[in-house]
């Protein structure tokens, strides 16, 4: 069967955490049979209240179509994002490891998340699609940071990540719906709370609320450090 071109983290941040629960569920109780090869891409029939027939592209989990009332409407489903990880199972079964909590093998994964953080250029029926596409890059990189501790050269990385939003963000990402918004906000709060407990690392941080962006960034995180000082 061709490899596909998604990854785990395209299907678990294609919609929200609860419908990625639902298709996993199904995935892990082999609802998910008579998957066949196409020409674009791989159908199959997914068990539920009855049979769905469903189709997915190779390269994009929400390019596609499935026979429940969602699929019918065009939206999003856990019968497609079903299929999909059964999909990657065939074509590499593997078992799930640790997420990395190393500095340079999270900023390769950042980097694959800020990939999907681009300019809108399609037509209208292209909307939705691209919404996803930033929803996934800001969960991608959300995951990924997470994992990082308050140090002095993580705090460093994160604000030079919320600079690299900013400019992305004033070179025409069109972010109508706030996805990047809130992605930076996060990474914001995060590195605000790295100020806790810790005189020396809350100086190197209040530093960056001096370094000024399109989008006012530095007064957010100044926000954020005082809002966490309060509740000390």
């Amino acid at each position: 069967m061709k490899l596909a071109k998604f990854t785990l983290a395209d299907i678990e941040f294609a919609d929200s955490p609860a419908m990625f629960k639902r298709a996993h569920d199904l995935y892990q109780q082999g609802k998910v049979g008579n998957i066949t090869e196409t020409r674009l891409g791989y159908s199959a029939i997914v068990a539920g209240s009855t049979p769905y027939s469903v189709r997915i592209s190779a390269k994009e989990v929400d390019q596609g179509d499935c026979s429940c009332y969602m699929g019918q409407r065009g939206l999003m489903c856990k019968h497609l994002l079903a299929l999909a990880l059964s999909v990657l199972d065939i074509n590499s079964p593997t078992n799930v490891t640790p997420r990395p909590t190393d500095l340079p093998e999270i900023k390769k994964i950042v980097t694959k998340g800020m990939r999907n953080l681009c300019i809108y250029t399609g037509s209208s029926s292209d909307w939705f699609h691209y919404q996803r596409k930033l929803a996934t890059g800001s969960g991608i990189i959300l995951q990924a940071i997470s994992e990082l501790s308050a140090t002095k050269e993580n705090a460093q990385y994160l604000w030079k990540l919320i600079q690299r939003i900013d400019k992305k963000l004033v070179n025409g990402i069109d972010d109508s719906d706030g996805i990047i918004g809130e992605c930076a906000q996060t990474i914001i709060e995060q590195l605000a709370s790295y100020t806790n407990g810790n005189p020396a690392l809350k100086a190197t941080i209040k530093c960056y609320c001096s370094k000024e962006t399109n989008f006012n960034f530095e007064n957010d995180l100044l926000k954020a450090i005082n809002s966490t000082t309060s509740q000390m």
